[in-house]
Formats: C-alpha cells, structure tokens, sequence
C-alpha cells in the first residue's frame, strides 16, 4: 500500500515525477491527489518552467528547482511535526533558567 510522503494518507495515492517527467523521469514519489495539487500550485506560484526544451542545462535547473520546491516541502512537513517537542524543549529551558534565576 502506497502513502503519500508528505502527508501520509493511502487514499489517491499516485508516483509523481518530482523534477518534472521531462527532465527526471526516474525520480519520483508517492503523492496523494491533494498534496500533488498543492506542489504544482507552488511550482506555478514559483514559475518553474516545466516545458521541454532541447537546453541540456536549462532541463537540469527546472529539474533542480522542482526537488528544492519539494524538498521545502518536506522540510515544512519535518517543521510541522516537531514544533510540539521543540516548544516542550524550550519551555523546559525557560523553566529551568527562571527557577536558577537567570
């Protein structure tokens, strides 16, 4: 059973070529129809070229701007996730100092 990288649902769960099928056809990931409408409407947000063209580089910086965008996208997810451990962590710090009285 397939589950979406980003958020982790198994329903409408499909491979998604993350730097473009036309620059990095080999390289994809499992995401859910939401998620998947979600990174496309921020590589439009973003203006990423997603046409072909005979340009060698010019493929390799589309190719490599879409895995950055879904790399941001995982790194917000990551973010997301330990907010709740990193605000228990700092509350104990700032408990911790107020009771030396610092």
């Amino acid at each position: 059973m397939r589950r979406c990288n980003l958020c982790g649902t198994t329903k409408n769960v499909t491979k998604h070529h993350v730097g473009g099928q036309n620059f990095i056809a080999w390289f994809t990931m499992s995401l859910c129809t939401r998620c998947q409408d979600t990174f496309h409407a921020r590589q439009r947000g973003a203006g990423i070229d997603l046409r072909c063209t005979p340009n060698s580089k010019l493929r390799l910086m589309r190719a490599l701007k879409m895995v950055y965008l879904f790399e941001w996208m995982l790194l917000d997810k990551l973010e997301n996730e330990s907010e709740p451990a990193l605000t228990e962590i700092g509350d104990s710090l700032v408990s911790s100092r107020s009771e030396d009285g610092k």
